[in-house]
């Protein structure tokens, strides 16, 4: 059975920093950090070492989407129709 660590690691420091910075800071955190991450892997990437080290950077800010956005549809929106304001997210 593999780990599970790379999969939880992104998800833990969303969750550090969702709770040290408000939630539109850490979005603005994130998503840079993944526009670096997949601009450096579309220059960089010709080399094997690089490729394996920025795809995981890439990976590792790609679900920020799925856990950042529900928080701030709730915390502009009001928790009475979170399901549906996700949903239309």
């Amino acid at each position: 059975m593999a780990s599970q660590e790379p999969g939880s690691s992104p998800r833990r420091f969303l969750r550090w920093c969702s709770s040290h910075f408000p939630t539109e800071r850490s979005m603005c955190i994130v998503f840079s950090l993944g526009a670096i991450s997949n601009f450096s892997l579309g220059y960089l990437g010709r080399s094997p070492t690089l490729f394996i080290l920025l795809s995981d950077a890439v990976y590792f800010t790609w679900g920020a989407i799925y856990n950042l956005f529900p928080a701030t549809c709730t915390d502009s929106f009001g928790t009475q129709y979170a399901t549906t304001n996700a949903g239309m997210l």
